[in-house]
């Protein structure tokens, strides 16, 4: 039994893994010994993208099927559906078509990935499921309803999951990250205005993504063999300083 962090001979699937806190994800676990592929929107990898690349739109409802043929019956070990879309609107006039992107992209498509994988990841005994979820799976968010509800729900989804696939060697765990600097939210940032964000959170620093991605790496890892069902918090005690002095 090892109970280090290595992922020697392990190999990985990292959804949304071409930037951002998903770049650092892969990054995370190539250093561990994993052996990476990334998914991503674009039809083609960036060419300094140093790990192997397929491309495909999660909002689509073939993506996870075809997702599964591309990787045939190759093992995988860890699997991480960071892939994410948020869209800021009036809570009550927040269209359709974003709500069913949202939701797809958020929710359905993690938990079908999950589901067209699963002969995938019990190829091999350990195998590992991340979820990339919010603080805003239990801390609403104005104006971004669809983002709250999508992640709220990956959350129980991650919970459901680790109980059914329990008994075939498959742990399903979450990371929920709070306010980490991208290059996606530096507008957000600038908006509330840094100052406010580092009086909000109790460390006095916003995060970034390599904070997350040691998580990651972390459930990822032997090192978490019993640790299952349940969500890790990235966010410097922001998500529970209701009361600030």
């Amino acid at each position: 039994m090892s109970t280090t962090g290595s992922l020697s001979s392990r190999t990985a699937l990292v959804t949304g893994g071409a930037r951002g806190i998903g770049a650092a994800i892969a990054d995370a676990l190539a250093a561990a010994g994993a052996s990476v592929t990334v998914l991503d929107l674009a039809p083609e990898p960036a060419a300094d993208l140093p790990y192997r690349y397929i491309g495909a739109d999660l909002s689509t409802g073939d993506a996870p099927a075809s997702i599964a043929e591309r990787l045939g019956e190759e093992p995988l070990d860890i699997l991480v559906n960071n892939a994410g879309y948020e869209v800021e609107e009036d809570s009550l006039e927040l269209s359709l078509a974003d709500w069913d992107r949202t939701l797809t992209v958020n929710l359905l498509a993690p938990v079908r990935l999950i589901g067209a994988l699963r002969k995938n990841l019990t190829a091999r005994p350990g195998a590992a499921v991340v979820n990339v979820t919010s603080i805003h799976e239990r801390v609403p968010y104005p104006r971004h309803l669809s983002y709250s509800v999508s992640k709220a729900g990956l959350s129980m989804a991650t919970k459901v999951l680790a109980i059914e696939l329990a008994p075939r060697g498959i742990r399903v765990n979450a990371v929920a990250p709070g306010v980490i600097r991208t290059s996606m939210n530096e507008h957000t940032i600038a908006a509330v205005g840094e100052e406010s964000f580092q009086r909000a959170v109790p460390t006095g620093t916003i995060g970034v993504p390599g904070d997350v991605a040691g998580a990651v790496a972390f459930l990822a890892s032997d090192a978490a063999r019993y640790i299952t069902g349940t969500t890790l918090y990235v966010d410097g005690a922001y998500s529970e300083n209701i009361v600030r002095y």
